[in-house]
């Protein structure tokens, strides 16, 4: 079936906040790729102001930087000349009262501090990773819960990055059914409709209604009605 997907809207940012991993795991990011890619943004969104928070298992560090004509050059050279050392936690982040309309986090997801806390905030987080080794289950987790997106360095180009970090996507937010009609429906997790969605399940009946919330970041703007009949599978 198909469904008529909006198109994406421009979606800029006058304050931003970076959170950047700086523990001894974040050694093994493709930090050339990350700098890569936040040239490219500021190319996209070139006046703005920023909030650089470096951590590990406490914040060190905490400084604004002004963007302006994607003059990026400041922000960049504190970023080089980041140490990586320490263990990681995040519950460390509060960002509860945070203004941004933005939020990129840096990082692979590990805490080797025990478990953390999911980080929750009323601006979208989107979380970035370039490490072979991340936990990818918590980094697509707070990007979720957030409204914002995972995004995967190791497999998508640096174009493809700035594209989700700049467009206000149309996403599946949700799947709603009956337990009694269907179970283990997936996907579980929002997905942005950049190509074509599968959704997969197992029916109890012969026929069975689910209904798919589409929207912006957390908030459902349209939602679809699917009836599904066993005999036309």
């Amino acid at each position: 079936r198909s469904i008529e997907i909006p198109k994406a809207t421009k979606l800029s940012a006058d304050k931003i906040t970076i959170l950047w991993d700086c523990s001894h795991s974040s050694n093994k990011r493709d930090i050339k790729k990350e700098i890569e890619m936040l040239r490219e943004y500021f190319k996209a969104n070139p006046n703005c102001s920023v909030e650089l928070i470096t951590f590990n298992y406490k914040i060190k560090s905490r400084k604004d930087y002004k963007i302006a004509n994607s003059n990026a050059d400041e922000i960049i050279k504190a970023i080089e000349k980041v140490r990586y050392d320490g263990s990681s936690n995040f519950d460390c982040i509060d960002l509860s009262k945070n203004k941004s309309d933005i939020i990129m986090m840096f990082t692979d997801g590990i805490s080797s501090l025990g478990n953390s806390k999911s980080i929750t905030s009323k601006t979208p987080i989107n979380t970035i990773n370039s490490n072979l080794s991340a936990n990818s289950f918590y980094l697509n987790d707070i990007a979720n819960t957030s409204g914002g997106s995972y995004i995967n360095l190791l497999n998508c180009e640096v174009e493809s990055a700035v594209k989700v970090l700049t467009e206000n996507q149309y996403r599946l937010i949700s799947i709603e059914n009956n337990a009694t009609e269907t179970e283990e429906i997936f996907p579980r997790s929002t997905q942005n409709l950049i190509q074509d969605l599968s959704i997969a399940g197992k029916m109890k009946t012969d026929k069975a209604e689910i209904k798919l919330n589409f929207g912006y970041g957390n908030k459902i703007e349209k939602t679809e009605s699917i009836i599904i009949d066993a005999d036309d599978n």
